[in-house]
């Protein structure tokens, strides 16, 4: 299982597989719309075989959820993923002289918690 928390480059396989995992995340971020496995691999240069063994990797995670199927003109309709919202927040601290505000946002940034003294 990788931790998305390790932030150290590492160096050979597990290096990758962190860093494409984080390319994963980050380009699912980005996208309103599902992907298909597909195109995610095709963007970080992956193979689709590794890309799916990560999507399955972060969906067993819950960071990642199959949305459906996504319509084609032929063949088999491929399965399309997203970030799972609730497991992701942004956090915003603004520290001044004369206060401190502190700010937890959902991936979306609606605004989940704010604190102001």
């Amino acid at each position: 299982m990788t931790n998305l928390l390790d932030f150290e480059n590492g160096i050979g396989v597990k290096g990758r597989k962190v860093d494409n995992i984080r390319k994963i995340i980050r380009y699912l971020s980005r996208h309103k719309e599902p992907l298909s496995i597909p195109e995610i691999a095709s963007f970080i240069d992956v193979s689709i075989p590794i890309c799916a063994s990560l999507i399955r990797e972060l969906s067993n995670q819950n960071y990642v959820i199959k949305q459906g199927k996504k319509s084609s003109e032929n063949g088999r309709k491929p399965f399309t993923y997203s970030l799972n919202k609730k497991t992701f927040n942004v956090i915003g601290v603004e520290i001044l002289s004369k206060f401190i505000q502190l700010s937890i946002f959902n991936i979306e940034l609606d605004d989940i918690y704010n604190l102001y003294r």
